[in-house]
């Protein structure tokens, strides 16, 4: 037989690794395809539709002006401010009560306007006497990231507000499309190929550090060890790490491409 001998044994590897080979090239093409596929039924436009009477959805508890203050002669400014730090709370119950325990209660009454950093003070681009509103706060004192927050200080001019929100626009579901991505969401969680086609996309699907740049690492602080010790030849050399491949695709997986 062919096979007794070493030479045949030799052989019969050197085409059972060709046909390895071969077969994960062909899963890396199908993977791809899948992929681009999939990137196109995301791309693909959604259409909305304008719903009449609208839907309430909840309830929403934010800062408005006062009366008094909207009748300031500065109260376009007033309401320009107020766009920047109003602070949206929702719920489903108009009076945002969502528990018996003392805990939820002490955040239920916790409401409070935004602050606004230096770095965003600049990129609004509000004039400097806009800061008679604020009071300046040090941020991070002492620390290489100190910077100032200013929080808004005439609370007499603004109170809170509950109203209900509506929902105007829904989006149609598209059958065909719904059904597709769930077909090929299915085939990539059963086969194991969102872990396959991460690593070809070039995503990393580890937490934490991967072993196989921990290894590189430590190999080449090794060479520049040796290099520095005189070993030259050290600094030239290159190793090549072959890592075992993870089982891509079961055998009696089948998935066609429509």
């Amino acid at each position: 037989m062919p096979g007794s001998s070493p030479a045949g044994v030799a052989i019969i590897l050197n085409i059972n690794q060709r046909m390895h080979r071969n077969l994960q090239f062909h899963r890396d093409k199908l993977l791809l395809a899948i992929h681009r596929e999939r990137y196109a039924l995301w791309r693909r436009p959604v259409q909305y539709v304008q719903l009449n009477p609208p839907i309430p959805l909840r309830w929403v508890r934010h800062w408005r002006l006062t009366a008094r203050a909207r009748n300031r002669h500065d109260a376009a400014v007033l309401q320009t401010i107020l766009q920047v730090i109003d602070h949206r709370l929702y719920h489903w119950r108009k009076t945002f009560k969502s528990g018996r325990r003392r805990a939820r209660r002490m955040i239920e009454n916790t409401q409070f306007p935004y602050g606004i950093r230096e770095y965003r003070w600049k990129e609004l681009g509000w004039p400097e006497q806009w800061k008679i509103f604020f009071h300046q706060i040090l941020v991070n004192e002492g620390r290489y990231d100190q910077t100032y927050s200013y929080k808004f200080r005439r609370m007499d001019l603004l109170e809170l507000f509950v109203e209900r929100e509506y929902v105007y626009h829904a989006r149609l579901i598209d059958p065909e499309r719904e059904s597709r991505e769930a077909q090929i969401e299915s085939f990539l969680t059963r086969s194991g190929g969102n872990i396959r086609l991460k690593t070809l996309l070039g995503e990393s699907w580890r937490y934490g550090p991967d072993p196989r740049q921990k290894k590189l690492t430590r190999l080449a602080n090794r060479r520049i060890r040796k290099a520095l010790e005189g070993d030259w030849e050290a600094e030239v050399r290159r190793k090549r790490i072959i890592f075992s491949p993870r089982p891509l695709i079961r055998p009696n997986e089948s998935f066609m491409l429509m």
